[in-house]
């Protein structure tokens, strides 16, 4: 059985699944200013956030949390920390992202 937690992340993650679906690589990289956040950067931030809480959950019951997907995240936080946005891809790449990280958060 899921906890309430992770019903209502479900919740919220098929609301924004349900908007983003018919989105195309052009669409998910248009910026609606210079140093504004494209829809691509935003799934990768909120994918990255989760790993982040995730991960800081591992640390506090003293195992190691998986780093496999950092290269992948790093992305979502490009404007805070001045790494590379991510372009071109595909919704299925964050889509794919999104699933990993939900994975990990319900393990």
């Amino acid at each position: 059985m899921r906890r309430p937690g992770i019903i209502e992340l479900e919740y919220c993650r098929s609301v924004l699944l349900r908007e983003v679906k018919d989105l195309g690589p052009e669409q998910l990289d248009f910026l609606v200013f210079s140093d504004s956040k494209s829809i691509g950067e935003m799934l990768l931030h909120i994918a990255a956030f989760e790993f982040l809480m995730v991960s800081v959950s591992a640390f506090q019951r003293s195992s190691n949390p998986d780093h496999s997907l950092c290269g992948v995240l790093k992305p979502g936080f490009s404007r805070e920390s001045g790494f590379r946005p991510p372009r071109d891809h595909p919704l299925e790449h964050y889509l794919d992202v999104l699933a990993e990280v939900r994975d990990l958060t319900i393990r």
